[in-house]
């Protein structure tokens, strides 16, 4: 969301701050909202009720992913001294490194990317702090601690074995980064990685049910890693896999409606044989308007 785009559509009367406001609420992007339009002071003038509304989305969030920070330390600093790697994925990544500040990227749990053969005793570790498995499948299971009001899902895949496609786990391993996170030496996905795991989470994983938060999530990616990504790379790895289609789709939205820097080689490259415009027309009523787009196609 950037001060260009801001200021291209700021709102003339009360109600349409709040309908914004609200909007962005249901959409999980109200910190960032607020952040953009703190930077704005001055230049755009907000109703207090409304600056009011969004700082406490703010520091609501700020709150609870302090909260989940704290346990995601625990968790990472138990698997470091039991000698288990670990990807940290989505939301822990992107809230510390990719937005810079936890406060801007809400939370629902903590995704971590394991080793298949760390699994069983990454979960004894986990019960035995505490946690309670809640639901498992064919690629990741879910602990929940209720004291503290956090889930932890660990993955040993991304993608599930119905999938129409394969995402080979150890590939993601090969080319993952060093990073710290909650105070602790952990790896990430690499850029390439990275930006297509939130296109497929976003398009094929979540069907786009909350479309503006992972096109934030992608934007937000591409801008923090412009210098480095390599294009052909996420071309080539985005076709293999099969998710040239998802990846187009979702790289078009980002750059359609908040100008996420997508070259647009990339997008000709990946650009699906048999689109069908109708489809994307769709796909930006369901960003622009999400309630009424549930049952688009």
């Amino acid at each position: 969301i950037s001060r260009d785009r801001i200021l291209r559509v700021v709102p003339q009367s009360h109600s349409e701050w709040a309908e914004l406001a609200e909007r962005a609420n249901q959409s999980r992007v109200a910190p960032l909202l607020y952040q953009r339009l703190t930077s704005l002071l001055g230049v755009i003038d907000v109703p207090n009720e409304i600056r009011a509304r969004l700082r406490g989305l703010y520091l609501h969030c700020a709150f609870r992913n302090a909260r989940t920070y704290h346990e995601l330390e625990a968790a990472l600093i138990l698997l470091r001294q039991e000698k288990i790697p670990v990807i940290a994925l989505k939301g822990a990544h992107l809230a510390e490194i990719v937005y810079g500040n936890i406060a801007l990227r809400p939370m629902v749990d903590i995704d971590l990317l394991l080793r298949g053969t760390d699994t069983g005793r990454a979960k004894e570790l986990l019960l035995g702090c505490g946690f309670i498995e809640t639901g498992h499948d064919d690629h990741h299971l879910c602990l929940s601690k209720p004291s503290a009001h956090v889930v932890i899902e660990i993955h040993w895949s991304i993608t599930s074995s119905n999938f129409p496609f394969r995402v080979e786990t150890e590939s993601l391993w090969d080319r993952s980064e060093s990073a710290r996170i909650a105070g602790v030496d952990v790896a990430v996905l690499s850029p390439e990685d990275l930006i297509l795991h939130l296109c497929l989470h976003a398009s094929y994983h979540h069907l786009f049910d909350t479309p503006l938060k992972y096109l934030c999530d992608i934007t937000e990616a591409v801008r923090h890693h412009r210098e480095r990504i390599d294009w052909g790379l996420l071309s080539s790895m985005a076709r293999r896999r099969g998710l040239a289609r998802c990846t187009y789709f979702t790289l078009w939205c980002a750059k359609t409606t908040l100008a996420c820097e997508v070259p647009a080689g990339v997008l000709r490259e990946l650009r699906p044989s048999d689109l069908d415009p109708s489809w994307m027309e769709s796909a930006l009523h369901r960003v622009i308007r999400p309630e009424q787009g549930k049952n688009a196609p």
